[in-house]
């Protein structure tokens, strides 16, 4: 109804009404008016109420499923143990860049670098350990001031599965009196190690900078590197400076939506749907070679991983004799055994390449250059060691079949 002109009028009592004309040309009271006004807002109480109710009943449904949610998380992160060691490694290892775990990527060189000053919590195979790095990103202890070593390598250097305290460069410390920092880092190969050994040159100007190479360093190359930059690596020519300020100013690049990650739940979420996709990985055939030995046993593979070594190598010693550093090659070999069945037998064709190709390698790289060339055999792996010390390095005692394996 729509009203237009008030019309004044006095009653018979002297009491004062006012109707209005409506658009038909009829008369409206204006308690009709008020009428209306309270229908509306009858009306509109009424929608709001149909809306709280609503919500209340999605907040009654959604809250005991919210707060399961997080009981489920709270108590996966707080018992690692309660899943199978395979499940557990895909849902706490950190050794992605994806968020909350411990690598960020350098766009420019392709090569990852862990966060720094930086602390969490690691797992792999059962295994659990602190996580700390020091203001560079590598695993010190802060009151390690002007080392005089510096030891490059991979996971078996970084300390894959004990506690700092255990690690190679802080057996050096405690039982030699070496001065030695750690910047090894988990499935680091060649050119990772030039890149770092670049970096810890000029930062640390150590007396000795040790480089260490193990047998699968080469499939890692051939994994990571394009057949053209491992023919002529860009990392000969890099500027220092700018990958300096790069990685001490590092940028997570990741969308809001990528931070579900930090979720244990959404972890094994994804774990869930990988395995129900049936795309697993292949593994080798009882007595088939890990498949990185195939970049020392076949030719093709390893003829360009050889030039590759001795390239890096070539580059890297003169630049440690000008800045007063020794270079060192420790090769880590297995030696002449058959290591669980898994590495090609001494006679066989496959195990004297791999013997002999590495070896042949390092001593190459020695009579180029004035560099030392170590060889280290490991010990029998039938038997590892369990990681010393208290909690938190410690093994978690369920399905003790799968152990933790150097990268």
């Amino acid at each position: 109804m729509r009203c237009t002109e008030p019309i004044h009028s006095v009653n018979d009592c002297g009491g004062r009404a006012t109707f209005y004309t409506t658009g038909n040309g009829t008369l409206a009271d204006e308690r009709d008016g008020h009428r209306l006004g309270a229908d509306a807002l009858a009306r509109e109480a009424g929608g709001t109420e149909v809306i709280g109710r609503t919500l209340r009943r999605l907040a009654a449904g959604a809250l005991p499923l919210l707060a399961t949610l997080a009981l489920a998380e709270l108590v996966l992160r707080t018992f690692p143990a309660i899943v199978p060691i395979s499940v557990g490694t895909a849902i706490y290892s950190v050794y992605t860049t994806a968020p909350g775990d411990i690598y960020f990527l350098d766009v420019p060189t392709r090569a990852t670098f862990m966060w720094p000053d930086f602390h969490t919590r690691a797992y792999w195979n059962g295994y659990v350990w602190d996580h700390r790095t020091d203001a560079r990103g590598f695993r010190n202890p802060p009151e390690l001031h002007d080392p005089a070593l510096v030891w490059l390598g991979d996971s078996m250097i970084y300390g894959h599965g004990v506690e700092e305290r255990d690690t190679a460069a802080a057996q050096l410390r405690s039982s030699h009196g070496i001065a030695a920092y750690n910047a090894g880092r988990q499935a680091d190969c060649l050119y990772q190690e030039y890149l770092v050994a670049r970096l810890l040159l000029d930062a640390l100007a150590p007396r000795t900078l040790v480089l260490t190479v193990f047998l699968n360093d080469f499939g890692d190359l051939i994994d990571l590197r394009r057949a053209e930059e491992i023919a002529e690596p860009p990392e000969l020519a890099i500027d220092v400076s700018a990958l300096a300020a790069r990685i001490a100013h590092p940028r997570a690049r990741t969308r809001p939506t990528q931070q579900l990650h930090r979720l244990k739940l959404w972890r094994l979420l994804a774990l869930a749907r990988h395995r129900a996709s049936g795309k697993q990985v292949a593994q080798p055939a009882p007595g088939e070679p890990p498949a990185f030995l195939r970049a020392i046993t076949e030719e093709a593979l390893w003829a360009p991983g050889a030039r590759y070594y001795e390239r890096v190598i070539g580059d890297l010693a003169p630049r440690a004799r000008e800045r007063g550093a020794e270079l060192v090659l420790l090769q880590l070999d297995v030696g002449d055994r058959v290591v669980a069945g898994a590495l090609p037998a001494p006679g066989s064709c496959a195990g004297a390449a791999r013997g002999d190709r590495s070896r042949t390698l390092a001593a190459r790289a020695h009579d180029a250059q004035p560099v030392r060339a170590l060889r280290r055999v490991l010990p029998s792996p039938r038997r590892p060691p369990e990681p010393r010390g208290s909690p938190p390095a410690r093994r978690i005692p369920r399905e003790r079949a799968a152990r933790a394996a150097p990268a």
